[in-house]
């Protein structure tokens, strides 16, 4: 049985491609040898994909874990807030700190939010909305002592 050349381009080794009805599927196989029988004997290990003529659409199941790794959940409502309310601290602090402006407004709402110390201030920076707003290169506590610890 022969399938079309845009079916064909998805035949690699250890696939095989199976008509079922109107639509072509890929399936990834072995071989296994069987002692009883005294040759080898095919193994289907998982189902790869329907194959159509835009491509490969791979299996439901394979598509939601894929479209979910993008999802982060982040504390967003104090700051959202904290960023818009504090708009003029931030333009004062870029003024007098052009440097570290951005760590010293981080630290500051952490420790306004949760009175968390410095060690933990990684921490809630990376579960928060903050980490959008204001990115920054360095965030570590070692980092940040450097600056407060004077």
């Amino acid at each position: 049985m022969t399938h079309p050349d845009w079916v064909l381009k998805h035949k690699t080794k250890g696939t095989e491609i199976r008509k079922l009805g109107k639509y072509y599927y890929l399936y990834k196989i072995r071989s296994e040898y069987d002692k009883e029988k005294k040759r080898a004997k095919k193994i289907t290990e998982k189902f790869l994909g329907k194959i159509t003529e835009e491509g490969l659409i791979k299996p439901k199941h394979q598509r939601t874990v894929e479209s979910r790794k993008n999802i982060s959940v982040k504390e967003f409502g104090a700051s959202r807030f904290i960023a818009n309310e504090s708009k003029d601290i931030i333009q004062n602090l870029k003024e007098v700190f052009p440097d570290i402006w951005k760590e010293i407004f981080t630290f500051a709402a952490f420790r306004f939010f949760s009175s968390s110390p410095l060690k933990n201030v990684q921490n809630h920076y990376q579960s928060s909305y903050l980490s959008d707003i204001i990115p920054m290169q360095k965030y570590l506590p070692r980092h940040l002592a450097t600056y407060f610890t004077r």
